[in-house]
């Protein structure tokens, strides 16, 4: 069943926040179905952690663009399941980076390829060369939204 508009006239904002609710809605089940009970927004938050350790929690939340609140309790829970650990930041003390642990890196790979799984999914009868197109269009995108609004 296909809920959307066939025309050029779409608006961009609608499109890109019905595609990343469903995106992440069918990351949460795949996630689910292999066995993970794991929220997506942990899922992101050790993606992010994986390719860019150390960050702070601001700067976890620059990236993803969500509550300070809202990431306080996903490094709580991750912190809680030993998937996490803060480690004070020796440049500002009321700071702390924030690391994977051994067993989240671990998890965090097998995730992955559930995300892959996703991808691949969600990217099903596209050809490549759009794929390619549409990722390095977001790219562009998202670099002039982080110039233009202030985080």
């Amino acid at each position: 069943m296909k809920h959307m508009l066939n025309t050029s006239d779409e608006i961009l904002g609608r499109l890109l926040h019905t595609s990343a609710k469903l995106f992440k809605k069918l990351l949460s089940e795949n996630l689910h179905t292999a066995g993970f009970d794991i929220a997506v927004e942990e899922a992101i938050t050790m993606g992010i952690l994986y390719t860019e350790e150390g960050l702070s929690q601001q700067g976890i939340i620059n990236i993803i663009n969500c509550e300070k609140t809202a990431m306080t309790r996903i490094i709580d829970k991750l912190e809680e399941s030993k998937l996490v650990k803060r480690i004070p930041d020796k440049e500002d003390r009321r700071q702390n980076k924030i690391f994977l642990t051994k067993p989240g890196k671990s998890l965090v790979r097998k995730i992955f390829e559930v995300a892959k799984k996703t991808e691949k999914q969600a990217f099903s009868d596209i050809p490549a060369d759009r794929i390619k197109l549409l990722k390095e269009t977001l790219i562009d995108v998202r670099a002039n939204l982080f110039s233009i609004v202030d985080n």
